[in-house]
């Protein structure tokens, strides 16, 4: 950090400016002191000692001349002080300028803080009173018990996967096969990632520092099942144009579970920075190795 420079206070400046008025006022004085007992003597002379008395008064009256000149000099260079000054005296009051300025830009930022954080923990608690209210009745889920809140993306995971496996040896079309899963359960899912959504790109979208604090400590909201469900959904029309880029940015599928995923290259569909560094330097680390731990457990 650069040192600040000492610049001079306007109280400093009056103190100097006053010395150099006061010196001026004392030549002058005794200037004026002189030239009156000059005066004062001459005319207690005679009409016959005047004549000579006055030609040692003109060369007082020289000497006076070239006080005169010594007091312009003199006049010039206080000048030039009082300007030097003038300049102190502005950047001293820059100075204070600038310090308000970056109190003030605190202020803002702090505000502004403030005023995110405030917005961020209420969608954060809406999110969380949605996910307490999705409920999964047992009717809807065949061999599978009633289930709710959290609870319900286990449910989730388990008829995603009896759908996808349903096709047997076929090929799968994962976006065929989550699309009728997720307009099965649309009610609870659609409002589910929408809110989800939001917060993140509210989030990415803020002018604050940290970003990624506050998107873990989303994603420290989610269940391995709702990281699972998620992590199909960014795969899907639904989720993969707006909410994937975001997803790998802030490394939002650190948490999914490889028993959770239905088809394990399916990860390959990502960014390495979908899953966290570790996730990500271990994939490289298999693929430099020339084999990949990403393969389909149903064949």
């Amino acid at each position: 950090m650069t040192p600040r420079k000492q610049i001079r206070k306007p109280e400093d400046i009056e103190v100097l400016t006053e010395t150099h008025t006061g010196v001026i006022k004392w030549v002058g004085f005794l200037a004026f002191i002189l030239w009156c007992v000059n005066l004062g003597f001459g005319l207690t002379l005679t009409n016959a000692d005047r004549g000579p008395f006055g030609d040692m008064f003109g060369a007082v009256n020289a000497l006076f001349t070239g006080l005169a000149f010594v007091g312009v000099i003199y006049a010039i260079f206080l000048q030039r002080s009082e300007i030097a000054l003038a300049k102190q005296e502005i950047a001293y009051t820059k100075q204070i300028l600038d310090e308000q300025a970056g109190q003030l830009a605190l202020q803002n930022r702090e505000t502004r803080n403030q005023a995110f954080e405030s917005t961020f923990f209420h969608l954060l608690k809406l999110f969380t009173d949605l996910i307490a209210q999705i409920d999964l009745p047992a009717s809807t889920t065949p061999k599978l018990r009633a289930t709710k809140g959290k609870d319900c993306f286990t449910s989730f995971i388990a008829l995603f996967r009896h759908q996808y496996r349903r096709r047997g040896k076929k090929p799968v079309d994962h976006q065929q096969v989550y699309a009728r899963f997720y307009n099965a359960h649309k009610s609870d899912l659609g409002f589910y990632f929408r809110t989800l959504y939001k917060i993140m790109k509210f989030i990415d979208a803020a002018d604050i520092e940290n970003k990624k604090f506050y998107t873990n400590m989303v994603r420290a909201q989610l269940s391995d099942a709702e990281a699972a469900v998620l992590f199909h959904n960014c795969l899907s029309p639904q989720g993969v144009d707006k909410f994937k880029p975001l997803v790998e940015k802030y490394g939002f599928l650190k948490n999914v579970a490889n028993e959770d995923i239905i088809d394990l290259s399916l990860k390959f569909e990502y960014a390495l920075s979908a899953f966290g560094n570790a996730e990500a330097q271990a994939i490289e680390a298999e693929e430099r190795e020339g084999k990949s731990r990403f393969h389909n457990p149903d064949k």
